[in-house]
């Protein structure tokens, strides 16, 4: 053609050309896509079974499996059906590259001679895939498949959207049903101009490459002019190949490719689909990696709410798993996708095992932008074929950085080996700034969770005690049983389960099996009576029990009725031990005095240690700590003022709260018709009993919560995520928070409040609707967080004193099996060993942020102490400083700031 019929070529136009002739959408009857395959054939026949729930594929088969075609439609949501596809491959197709083609408008599964062999993801949107490679090389004949049909999409089946509740009702309508001749050739030609149309649009138009590759791109379509002629897609592919030979020069990144399958385990969908969805996604991996060997493939699985312990449970059952079933540990914690990064991972990251950690979610802070993308962190101590030809293709291409299909730990071994030295250090927490609503979404659960890990370590330490003075009777400890019931809370710690972010099923799924495992354990553990401290306090001993106990004439014992018709006394426990009732000092007390103002509707409760005044409503008007004298409460201000903001994020309904929501501040005044009665004014405890109304819908006794995008705080004038307490403190003097079971605080010069409830519509309708019952206290102290003991309080407020019966024992009065001589070291966990048969797991951390040494005594007979940083195949340390005094064993030993140390 000559020069003057060829018109200017405009930006737009040109690169507008060249995504029309590779678009499944505009002009896909005559473009490139048109031709990727040239011939087709509808299957023979297609059978369908309505299976009754997520059965096997052994079961399936032998299903009643009735004749269906395209066009018909399959449900209701979170159904399963079982197709069953017989089709011929003509004689006219040997040797060619054939592909089975199926649209559900849903997920499934592709089961060949008895094998998954790959995932399908229907519908139309971009994320469609829908061909299964049945040969490059076909033989003639009948073939039969069986196709596993999952009634929700890749994410779920949100009505009316992506992340609303699921449609119950919905139905998916079967589209294509064939067998297809692929051309490869076509094929090479469409990865070609998509890698070359997308370094046009990537780059400067001011950068030469750009022009280039738009110019590339007008050659490509041109050479494609008439899709009739199969040498034109050789034409094209060489005009592509002298574009893409074109290499970088020495000073170019390199991009390490990894192919990652983030699935979560429950989120639109509920766990048993989770299930599911990793078996398509990873048959799907495999047959990419059999065809592409270079292919690395990793697959990932909150980091704010659950405690230490489940931590180290989470890393040891995947480090366990990995060196069980691969005979190697990871080195990478791969965590693409959660809601902020604890400091004290770090710690616990080396402490199993693992010397590398990636996230992208820090990207999605709201505010400020997070510093670095590689760098070393302090702390406190689907794929799919598409993407890998595209890959191939940017290998060391001229324009872009260079790429290559690598492995994490050839990545961060790279980064290691070359500039180590050169990072910036994180300290601290990696806190990202979004989702914070997700420390109070769904409060059942997030309730239920925290009861969960104290039954655990309570049911683990009183085993491990009778396996110990059980002459090492197994019998005593169920290792298999605490193992099932701490995957199934560890499951349910996944970060949209215990966050509060996942569908209503997922939810009811996660508050069934709690209370099942509760329900086990408190048949087999004595709640709250094992701290690494000695304990005074009130407890509450059923009336009839009451009556057995000969201490019952002892009338010089200080006792008292409760509103709930046990009697209160108050009682002492030593250190990680028990107490008899029968043979124990009950401890006298100075009373509690109690005035009530009917006519202003007010009452003073003080004993030695406070004063409190409280008025209708709740308000604390004030609360005076006698050792200081100080007033808690600024002058003019309430404490336990609840107040309630409008609660409605930019997107993300279950997990966001957005700054601006702080604008619509309503405070819940009293009124006069709202309940306030005295409940108990005995000697050991006082207590008042109030409502409140939060709406015509919703008020406080003990909450009964039915708002919509409402958000309910308490306010205390002296959000992040907190464990048990939080405290604000000047020199000398604070004052500190303690929850039962909620983990949002937040502060604004000298106020604290707590987050008690939201009430997001999406993804579940119903999310903390209903009645809720939740425990939270105010304490003023003298002196710093440590020398007031804060910590220590924290933890008895979450494991009051309890009282069992047992058969009277003239041998047993009161132990302590356990003590720690620095309040600065808690001793966290107790457990008997996996890996070795006779032996107890003792852990303790530094919780005061600083240096300490400890004396931890035992009255058990220690014959050896190994000390190991987490994990147990490694080889322990010979611990050296032993030594008994009197019929105890001592062990001196030293922590760091916050550092986890495990006694063996």
């Amino acid at each position: 053609m000559s020069a003057e019929h060829i018109a200017r070529r405009n930006w737009r136009c040109t690169l507008e050309r060249a995504e029309k002739f590779i678009s499944p959408l505009y002009f896909s009857d005559v473009n490139l896509f048109s031709r990727l395959y040239p011939k087709k054939l509808p299957v023979n026949s297609i059978t369908h079974y309505a299976a009754p729930g997520r059965i096997r594929y052994n079961e399936a088969i032998r299903g009643k499996f009735v004749e269906t075609q395209v066009g018909h439609s399959f449900g209701p949501t979170w159904s399963t059906h079982w197709f069953k596809v017989d089709f011929d491959i003509p004689e006219e197709w040997r040797g060619e590259e054939v592909h089975f083609r199926w649209n559900s408008s849903s997920e499934a599964m592709v089961w060949q001679d008895g094998k998954p062999r790959q995932g399908l993801t229907g519908g139309d949107g971009h994320q469609q895939r829908t061909d299964y490679v049945l040969s490059t090389d076909a033989t003639p004949g009948r073939y039969t498949l069986y196709v596993e049909m999952a009634a929700n999409g890749m994410f779920g089946a949100g009505k009316d959207g992506l992340i609303n509740a699921p449609d119950p009702a919905r139905e998916y309508t079967l589209t294509m049903a064939e067998v297809a001749v692929f051309d490869a050739a076509c094929y090479q030609v469409l990865m070609d101009l998509t890698v070359i149309i997308d370094l046009a649009k990537n780059l400067s138009q001011e950068n030469l490459r750009a022009f280039q590759a738009l110019y590339t791109a007008n050659d490509i379509v041109n050479a494609c002019q008439d899709l009739s002629d199969r040498t034109a897609f050789k034409r094209a592919h060489e005009v592509a190949l002298a574009f893409l030979k074109q290499r970088n020069g020495d000073s170019q990144h390199e991009v390490h490719a990894v192919g990652n399958c983030h699935i979560d385990c429950a989120w639109l969908w509920p766990v048993a689909e989770t299930v599911r969805k990793c078996g398509r996604s990873f048959a799907t991996a495999v047959r990419l990696m059999e065809k592409y060997p270079n292919f690395k493939f990793v697959c990932s699985q909150d980091g704010n709410i659950p405690n230490g312990e489940s931590f180290i449970r989470q890393f040891l059952v995947g480090q366990n798993f990995f060196q069980k079933e691969f005979g190697k540990v990871c080195e990478e914690f791969w965590l693409p996708d959660t809601f902020g990064y604890s400091a004290q991972l770090p710690q616990i990251i080396r402490g199993v095992g693992m010397k590398y950690f990636l996230t992208m979610k820090l990207s999605w802070s709201l505010i400020n932008k997070f510093p670095f993308h590689t760098f070393k962190w302090e702390g406190i101590d689907g794929s799919r074929e598409k993407m890998l030809e595209m890959l191939q293709r940017m290998e060391d291409v001229d324009g872009c950085p260079r790429v290559k299909l690598s492995s994490p730990q050839n990545f961060f071994t790279s980064v290691e080996s070359r500039d180590a030295e050169k990072l910036c250090t994180w300290v601290g927490e990696l806190y990202l700034e979004l989702h914070q609503g997700t420390y109070t979404t769904q409060a059942r659960i997030k309730q239920m969770n925290r009861q969960s890990e104290l039954l655990l370590h309570d049911a683990e330490l009183l085993a491990a005690l009778a396996f110990i003075v059980g002459d090492k009777n197994p019998d005593y400890y169920p290792s298999e049983e605490f193992h099932r019931i701490w995957k199934l809370l560890l499951l349910n710690q996944f970060h949209d389960i215990l966050p509060g972010s996942c569908i209503k099923q997922a939810v009811d799924d996660a508050l069934s099996s709690y209370n099942e495992e509760a329900g086990e354990l408190l048949m087999k553990a004595v709640r709250g009576l094992f701290r690494s401290w000695p304990r005074t306090e009130v407890v509450a001993i059923p009336c009839e029990l009451w009556e057995l106990l000969s201490i019952a004439e002892r009338s010089s014992m200080n006792k008292q009725s409760s509103n709930e018709g046990k009697m209160l006394v108050l009682a002492s426990v030593p250190s990680m031990g028990i107490s008899d009732l029968i043979h124990s000092q009950i401890q006298p007390v100075a009373p509690v005095f109690l005035s009530f103002d009917t006519m202003e509707g007010s009452v003073i409760l003080e004993n030695a240690l406070l004063r409190v005044e409280i008025v209708r409503g709740g308000l604390v008007r004030s609360l005076i700590h006698k050792a200081s004298g100080r007033e808690t409460f600024k002058v003019g201000y309430s404490g336990n003022q609840f107040i309630l903001f409008d609660d409605m994020p930019l997107f993300w309904d279950a997990w966001d709260v957005m700054p601006y929501y702080l604008e619509s501040r309503k405070l819940l005044l009293p009124t006069s018709s709202d309940e306030f009665k005295v409940l108990e004014e005995g000697p050991l405890r006082a207590s008042v009993e109030f409502s409140a109304r939060i709406s015509e819908k919703s008020s406080l006794k003990q909450v009964n919560w039915h708002e919509n995008r409402q958000f309910l705080k308490v306010e205390f004038p002296f959000d992040v995520c907190g464990h048990k307490w939080a405290d604000l403190s000047e020199h000398d003097w604070g004052v500190a928070l303690m929850t039962d079971c909620k983990y949002g605080y937040s502060t604004h010069n000298n106020v604290m409040y707590i987050s008690l409830l939201r009430s997001p519509k999406a993804p579940d309708e119903e999310a903390d609707m209903g009645s809720h019952e939740f425990s939270y206290a105010v304490l003023p102290h003298s002196g710093t967080i440590q020398s007031s003991g804060v910590i220590r309080h924290a933890y008895n407020f979450n494991q009051p004193i309890s009282v069992v019966s047992r058969e009277v024992s003239s041998d047993f009065n009161s132990k302590s099996f356990f003590n720690i001589s620095n309040p600065a070291v808690i001793l966290e966990t107790i457990k008997k060993a996996d890996n070795v048969a006779a032996a107890v797991v003792v852990r303790l951390y530094e919780a005061f942020g600083g240096q300490a040494h400890a004396k931890l005594s035992s009255s058990l007979p220690i014959k050896e102490v190994k000390i190991y940083h987490v994990v147990f195949w490694s080889r322990g340390t010979n611990f050296p400083a032993i030594s008994n005094i009197d019929t105890s064993t001592v062990l001196l030993m030293h922590c760091a700031s916050f550092q986890s140390s495990t006694k063996l």
